[in-house]
């Protein structure tokens, strides 16, 4: 059935199993090298702490070893698990991101795919994948090839964003992630097990993450035609963009007073919510090869 259609380009759910994905427009090849520079040059910030985040996460499972990240984007995660002693490579679907990398900092990124590198077989002690398999005309294939050069103890690590939000419900074709030039498929917690497990995988864990909460309402006032910037509400006050130092004061008092009650709110929201359904922004899992 038809999910979505944005710029012509037809998003469609698979009635018996779920799957969203774009089944028609689309060109037949890609290129990520023309706009790769805006990427690179966003904030680093978020991105090593997440990098850190995960890493200790895999050091659950597999604390040492050899690890290649497909899309490594910037290399920041390939640069956060070499300073902790990985032994790291990246691979990229473009040249530009590639060279980048090398240049900037010093780490071997080969450009294709994987199969076309002269990877030994089973010689990965963790593969990872990061907001990547959105964009892969054929995941299935892909994680299949992947499954080849991990080890058997080895640890597949995966993030994409999830279309089982109510952000993605309300918001529609304006959800920052919705890109069929570019994501091809729309992942659930659900059809994203499917795959793993029909690609030879072991769901190790899979949890969801990241919210927006004050965004979240303010979607759903805006679906019933009401339109208010809540989120800006509980933006940092910038005296600069206010229109009188009297908005600049009120936004001060307000967020001070809302504020901590927003967080407690939040927390509860993650803790209880998001746990429970699987509804956060971002699906991440680890997996095994199966034995």
């Amino acid at each position: 059935s038809i999910f979505r259609v944005v710029d012509d380009l037809k998003i469609v759910r698979c009635s018996s199993c779920g799957l969203i994905y774009v089944n028609s427009g689309l060109p037949e090849q890609v290129s990520y090298d023309s706009n790769y520079h805006v990427f690179l040059e966003e904030d680093d910030t978020c991105k090593k702490n997440l990098a850190n985040k995960i890493l200790r996460e895999i050091g659950r499972y597999k604390n040492s070893g050899r690890l290649l990240e497909i899309g490594p984007g910037r290399g920041l995660f390939l640069k956060e698990a070499r300073d902790e002693g990985w032994e790291v490579v990246g691979l990229e679907a473009s040249k530009f991101a590639a060279s980048k990398i090398k240049e900037s900092i010093q780490i071997d990124v080969k450009v294709g795919k994987i199969s076309e590198q002269g990877f030994s077989e089973r010689s990965f002690d963790v593969i990872a994948m990061h907001e990547v398999i959105e964009h892969l005309r054929d995941p299935s294939g892909t994680l299949k090839e992947i499954e080849r050069f991990i080890k058997e103890d080895g640890v597949l690590s995966i993030t994409t964003p999830n279309a089982n939000t109510p952000n993605f419900r309300l918001r529609g074709s304006s959800v920052r992630y919705i890109l069929p030039e570019e994501h091809y498929y729309y992942w659930t917690p659900g059809t994203l097990k499917m795959l793993l497990e029909k690609a030879g995988f072991s769901i190790i864990s899979m949890k969801t993450y990241d919210h927006n909460l004050a965004g979240l309402f303010e979607d759903m006032l805006a679906k019933l035609g009401i339109h208010i910037p809540v989120q800006r509400f509980f933006n940092k006050p910038d005296r600069a963009r206010s229109r009188t130092p009297y908005h600049y004061l009120a936004h001060c008092i307000f967020r001070g007073i809302a504020n901590p009650i927003y967080k407690l709110i939040c927390k509860l929201w993650k803790v209880i919510i998001i746990t429970l359904t699987r509804t956060g922004q971002t699906i991440h899992v680890y997996a095994y090869p199966n034995k």
